[in-house]
């Protein structure tokens, strides 16, 4: 599996708007990820956004909890699905520990249930990874256009969900 550098930086600061200028604010974003081949593709959508550095990525336990802490970054991917099983009760955790970082869960796991759990849980964003994975994109770019204008990202009306309120 590749490991990437904390220090490595993924394409140019803020947005490139229509006039070539850039704009906006640099997301820092850690993956949580245990498939090499699923890595390699959301990398592939990450590096064309031009505001977004990947800082780390972990497989999963106290490994993705401890460089998180240590981190901070102002997204964290998560796959729900992880093979140890740990995946919702991570998201649980980080939001407890961390609760203005956003957490964009990217799963196999889509049916209401998990929906539901990660929800809960305090998912900021919910995708489908087989049949979503471009929506990445679009969401963080909106989301960088709303950091921009000075306001919170506004809701991404999409199959795909943002959290703007919790189901109980």
């Amino acid at each position: 599996m590749p490991v990437l550098p904390a220090d490595r930086h993924h394409g140019l600061l803020g947005f490139v708007g229509t006039n070539g200028a850039t704009k906006g604010c640099e997301m820092n974003v850690f993956i949580v990820e245990d498939t090499a081949i699923m890595l390699e593709n959301l990398l592939s959508i990450l590096f064309d956004i031009p505001s977004v550095t990947v800082v780390g990525h972990a497989v999963g336990g106290a490994d993705a909890v401890e460089r998180i802490d240590a981190l901070r970054p102002d997204l964290v991917i998560l796959n729900i699905g992880l093979r140890n099983g740990a995946g919702i009760g991570m998201l649980e955790q980080l939001k407890k520990r961390h609760p203005g970082i956003k957490a964009m869960v990217l799963t196999g796991c889509t049916d209401k249930f998990y929906s539901d759990r990660c929800k809960r849980a305090g998912a900021d964003y919910f995708f489908d990874k087989a049949f979503q994975l471009t929506w990445v994109r679009a969401a963080l770019r909106q989301w960088g256009d709303d950091r921009d204008s000075g306001g919170e990202p506004g809701v991404w009306q999409v199959s795909g969900w943002r959290n703007d309120s919790v189901v109980v």
